[in-house]
Protein backbone atom coordinates (compact mmCIF):
# COMPACT_ATOMS: atom_id res chain seq x y z
CA UNK A 1 0.00 0.00 0.00
CA UNK A 2 2.77 2.82 0.96
CA UNK A 3 5.01 1.86 -1.77
CA UNK A 4 1.80 2.55 -4.17
CA UNK A 5 1.44 5.69 -2.85
CA UNK A 6 4.44 6.71 -3.21
CA UNK A 7 4.90 5.32 -6.91
CA UNK A 8 1.41 7.27 -7.45
CA UNK A 9 3.25 10.17 -5.51
CA UNK A 10 6.54 9.94 -7.72
CA UNK A 11 4.66 9.90 -11.14
CA UNK A 12 2.25 12.75 -10.07
CA UNK A 13 5.13 15.24 -9.32
CA UNK A 14 7.16 14.25 -12.64
CA UNK A 15 3.65 14.41 -14.43
CA UNK A 16 3.49 18.02 -13.24
CA UNK A 17 7.32 19.12 -13.37
CA UNK A 18 6.53 18.49 -16.61
CA UNK A 19 3.81 20.16 -17.62
CA UNK A 20 5.60 23.56 -15.83
CA UNK A 21 8.46 22.61 -18.24
CA UNK A 22 6.06 22.67 -21.27
CA UNK A 23 4.02 25.53 -19.92
CA UNK A 24 7.13 27.55 -19.12
CA UNK A 25 8.55 27.06 -22.94
CA UNK A 26 5.17 27.92 -24.67
CA UNK A 27 4.94 31.19 -22.53
CA UNK A 28 8.56 32.09 -23.67
CA UNK A 29 7.65 31.75 -27.15
CA UNK A 30 4.22 32.74 -27.37
CA UNK A 31 3.68 35.71 -24.25
CA UNK A 32 2.97 39.38 -26.12
CA UNK A 33 6.43 40.92 -26.70
CA UNK A 34 7.25 44.46 -26.11
CA UNK A 35 8.80 46.00 -29.13
CA UNK A 36 9.64 49.72 -27.36
CA UNK A 37 13.10 50.40 -26.42
CA UNK A 38 12.10 53.80 -24.79
CA UNK A 39 12.76 51.84 -21.23
CA UNK A 40 14.44 53.78 -17.84
CA UNK A 41 15.46 52.04 -14.79
CA UNK A 42 14.54 53.88 -11.45
CA UNK A 43 15.79 53.85 -7.89
CA UNK A 44 13.17 51.32 -5.85
CA UNK A 45 14.09 53.57 -2.58
CA UNK A 46 13.67 56.78 -4.08
CA UNK A 47 10.31 55.67 -5.58
CA UNK A 48 9.28 54.73 -2.07
CA UNK A 49 9.32 57.94 -0.79
CA UNK A 50 7.56 59.83 -3.54
CA UNK A 51 3.84 60.63 -2.90
CA UNK A 52 0.93 57.96 -3.69
CA UNK A 53 -0.13 59.82 -7.00
CA UNK A 54 3.54 59.73 -8.40
CA UNK A 55 4.16 56.02 -7.24
CA UNK A 56 0.68 55.04 -8.76
CA UNK A 57 1.76 57.22 -11.70
CA UNK A 58 5.04 54.69 -12.24
CA UNK A 59 3.49 51.85 -11.14
CA UNK A 60 0.95 52.64 -14.59
CA UNK A 61 4.15 52.46 -16.53
CA UNK A 62 6.11 49.73 -14.97
CA UNK A 63 6.85 46.60 -16.83
CA UNK A 64 8.99 45.28 -14.44
CA UNK A 65 9.32 45.62 -10.54
CA UNK A 66 12.28 43.24 -10.70
CA UNK A 67 14.34 44.12 -12.78
CA UNK A 68 16.98 43.46 -10.58
CA UNK A 69 17.99 42.78 -6.80
CA UNK A 70 19.47 45.75 -6.55
CA UNK A 71 17.99 49.10 -5.68
CA UNK A 72 18.08 49.58 -9.59
CA UNK A 73 14.80 46.93 -10.18
CA UNK A 74 12.02 49.06 -11.52
CA UNK A 75 11.84 48.93 -15.25
CA UNK A 76 9.76 51.69 -16.58
CA UNK A 77 8.49 52.19 -20.25
CA UNK A 78 8.05 56.03 -21.24
CA UNK A 79 6.00 54.98 -24.18
CA UNK A 80 3.23 54.20 -21.72
CA UNK A 81 3.03 57.85 -20.60
CA UNK A 82 -0.61 59.26 -21.24
CA UNK A 83 -0.75 61.49 -23.51
CA UNK A 84 1.90 61.26 -25.62
CA UNK A 85 2.95 64.73 -25.38
CA UNK A 86 6.39 66.57 -25.81
CA UNK A 87 4.86 68.97 -22.90
CA UNK A 88 3.84 65.50 -20.79
CA UNK A 89 7.22 63.57 -21.32
CA UNK A 90 9.37 66.76 -20.55
CA UNK A 91 6.88 67.75 -17.22
CA UNK A 92 7.43 63.79 -16.60
CA UNK A 93 10.99 63.11 -16.85
CA UNK A 94 11.72 66.40 -15.32
CA UNK A 95 10.08 65.47 -12.09
CA UNK A 96 11.34 62.11 -12.15
CA UNK A 97 15.21 63.14 -13.05
CA UNK A 98 16.64 61.87 -9.56
CA UNK A 99 14.88 58.62 -9.48
CA UNK A 100 16.53 57.08 -12.43
CA UNK A 101 19.45 55.17 -12.65
CA UNK A 102 21.51 56.23 -15.21
CA UNK A 103 23.92 53.46 -15.74
CA UNK A 104 21.29 50.80 -15.79
CA UNK A 105 19.43 52.93 -18.31
CA UNK A 106 22.05 53.80 -20.76
CA UNK A 107 21.67 50.73 -22.66
CA UNK A 108 18.21 50.91 -23.41
CA UNK A 109 18.39 55.24 -24.17
CA UNK A 110 21.67 54.65 -26.51
CA UNK A 111 19.65 51.60 -28.50
CA UNK A 112 16.69 54.07 -28.69
CA UNK A 113 19.08 56.57 -30.37
CA UNK A 114 21.55 54.91 -32.57
CA UNK A 115 21.11 54.23 -36.09
CA UNK A 116 22.55 50.49 -37.15
CA UNK A 117 24.16 50.08 -39.84
CA UNK A 118 21.58 48.06 -41.26
CA UNK A 119 19.52 51.16 -41.44
CA UNK A 120 20.53 52.48 -44.80
CA UNK A 121 16.89 54.47 -45.06
CA UNK A 122 17.95 56.76 -41.94
CA UNK A 123 21.80 56.67 -42.80
CA UNK A 124 21.18 58.04 -46.20
CA UNK A 125 18.90 61.04 -44.67
CA UNK A 126 21.53 61.91 -42.50
CA UNK A 127 24.22 61.72 -44.88
CA UNK A 128 22.03 63.49 -47.48
CA UNK A 129 21.89 66.53 -44.20
CA UNK A 130 25.58 67.24 -43.45
CA UNK A 131 26.52 70.40 -42.22
CA UNK A 132 29.74 70.67 -40.69
CA UNK A 133 32.22 68.91 -38.02
CA UNK A 134 34.17 69.65 -35.03
CA UNK A 135 35.93 67.66 -32.39
CA UNK A 136 33.28 66.05 -30.30
CA UNK A 137 33.85 67.62 -26.62
CA UNK A 138 32.07 70.73 -27.99
CA UNK A 139 29.27 68.72 -27.41
CA UNK A 140 30.10 67.35 -24.03
CA UNK A 141 31.85 70.68 -22.72
CA UNK A 142 29.02 72.39 -22.34
CA UNK A 143 27.13 69.66 -20.30
CA UNK A 144 27.64 70.40 -16.11
CA UNK A 145 28.45 67.12 -14.85
CA UNK A 146 28.90 63.92 -17.05
CA UNK A 147 28.62 61.46 -14.63
CA UNK A 148 25.52 63.30 -12.72
CA UNK A 149 23.16 63.69 -16.40
CA UNK A 150 20.00 65.48 -15.70
CA UNK A 151 16.30 65.01 -17.24
CA UNK A 152 15.51 68.59 -18.25
CA UNK A 153 18.37 69.46 -20.05
CA UNK A 154 19.52 69.48 -23.06
CA UNK A 155 21.08 70.12 -26.58
CA UNK A 156 19.82 71.72 -29.11
CA UNK A 157 21.13 71.85 -32.63
CA UNK A 158 20.80 75.46 -34.62
CA UNK A 159 22.18 77.17 -37.53
CA UNK A 160 23.54 80.30 -37.46
CA UNK A 161 23.84 82.97 -39.77
CA UNK A 162 26.48 81.19 -41.75
CA UNK A 163 24.57 77.64 -41.53
CA UNK A 164 26.52 76.19 -39.32
CA UNK A 165 24.69 73.66 -36.80
CA UNK A 166 25.94 75.32 -33.31
CA UNK A 167 25.23 73.13 -30.07
CA UNK A 168 23.86 74.64 -27.10
CA UNK A 169 22.85 73.78 -23.93
CA UNK A 170 19.38 74.20 -23.36
CA UNK A 171 17.31 73.78 -19.29
CA UNK A 172 13.58 73.84 -21.00
CA UNK A 173 12.33 71.77 -23.95
CA UNK A 174 9.74 73.75 -25.88
CA UNK A 175 7.75 72.31 -29.05
CA UNK A 176 10.07 71.99 -32.45
CA UNK A 177 13.71 72.14 -30.60
CA UNK A 178 16.07 70.20 -32.20
CA UNK A 179 17.58 68.42 -29.43
CA UNK A 180 18.75 65.68 -27.78
CA UNK A 181 18.61 64.99 -23.75
CA UNK A 182 21.61 65.33 -21.60
CA UNK A 183 21.30 61.57 -20.55
CA UNK A 184 20.98 60.89 -24.71
CA UNK A 185 24.66 62.34 -25.05
CA UNK A 186 25.68 60.59 -21.64
CA UNK A 187 24.32 57.17 -22.65
CA UNK A 188 26.50 57.45 -26.34
CA UNK A 189 29.61 58.76 -24.08
CA UNK A 190 29.22 55.43 -21.59
CA UNK A 191 28.16 52.66 -23.56
CA UNK A 192 30.99 53.08 -26.21
CA UNK A 193 34.10 53.91 -23.92
CA UNK A 194 34.07 57.56 -25.71
CA UNK A 195 36.55 60.10 -24.65
CA UNK A 196 34.84 62.71 -26.82
CA UNK A 197 38.65 64.74 -27.47
CA UNK A 198 39.70 61.69 -29.45
CA UNK A 199 36.16 61.63 -31.76
CA UNK A 200 34.41 63.77 -34.59
CA UNK A 201 31.02 64.22 -34.42
CA UNK A 202 29.27 65.75 -37.35
CA UNK A 203 26.32 67.73 -37.63
CA UNK A 204 23.05 66.88 -39.92
CA UNK A 205 19.74 68.22 -40.32
CA UNK A 206 16.86 66.81 -42.75
CA UNK A 207 13.82 66.40 -42.96
CA UNK A 208 13.28 70.59 -43.37
CA UNK A 209 16.02 70.78 -40.98
CA UNK A 210 13.77 69.16 -38.42
CA UNK A 211 15.76 66.50 -37.25
CA UNK A 212 18.92 65.78 -36.13
CA UNK A 213 21.60 63.39 -36.95
CA UNK A 214 24.96 62.73 -35.67
CA UNK A 215 27.77 60.98 -36.92
CA UNK A 216 29.95 59.83 -34.35
CA UNK A 217 33.62 59.27 -36.03
CA UNK A 218 36.85 57.77 -34.02
CA UNK A 219 40.03 60.11 -35.37
CA UNK A 220 42.79 57.63 -35.65
CA UNK A 221 40.17 54.83 -36.88
CA UNK A 222 38.35 56.44 -38.98
CA UNK A 223 35.97 52.93 -39.56
CA UNK A 224 34.84 53.61 -36.23
CA UNK A 225 31.56 55.70 -37.07
CA UNK A 226 28.28 55.94 -35.20
CA UNK A 227 25.39 57.25 -36.32
CA UNK A 228 22.63 58.63 -34.08
CA UNK A 229 19.37 60.82 -34.59
CA UNK A 230 16.00 61.44 -32.30
CA UNK A 231 14.10 59.07 -33.38
CA UNK A 232 11.69 56.83 -34.99
CA UNK A 233 8.59 56.01 -32.64
CA UNK A 234 10.23 53.24 -31.20
CA UNK A 235 7.17 51.16 -31.01
CA UNK A 236 7.41 50.94 -34.54
CA UNK A 237 10.32 49.42 -37.22
CA UNK A 238 12.76 52.32 -38.15
CA UNK A 239 11.68 51.12 -41.71
CA UNK A 240 8.32 52.72 -41.32
CA UNK A 241 10.63 56.37 -41.12
CA UNK A 242 7.69 57.42 -38.18
CA UNK A 243 9.84 60.11 -37.24
CA UNK A 244 8.33 61.14 -33.31
CA UNK A 245 9.90 64.04 -31.97
CA UNK A 246 8.77 63.19 -28.31
CA UNK A 247 11.66 60.66 -28.54
CA UNK A 248 14.21 63.86 -28.01
CA UNK A 249 13.21 64.11 -24.84
CA UNK A 250 14.13 60.39 -24.05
Amino acid sequence: MNSTKLMNGIKYFSITAILAVIIGILWGIFRPQDNSDSFLIMNKDKVSLLSVDDKKEISNITVDDNFSTGVCSIKIDLGKLSPQTDTVIDQWLRKNSANFCYEESYPFIEKNHIVPSTDTTRRTLITGGIKNSESFNKITDLIPDLLKPNYGEYINFNKNSNGKIVPQLKKSYSSGDVSLSVPTICSIININKINPIDYDVTYSLFDHDKHIGLIITERQNPTNTLYYNYSTDPTKPSTTMTFNPNFALY
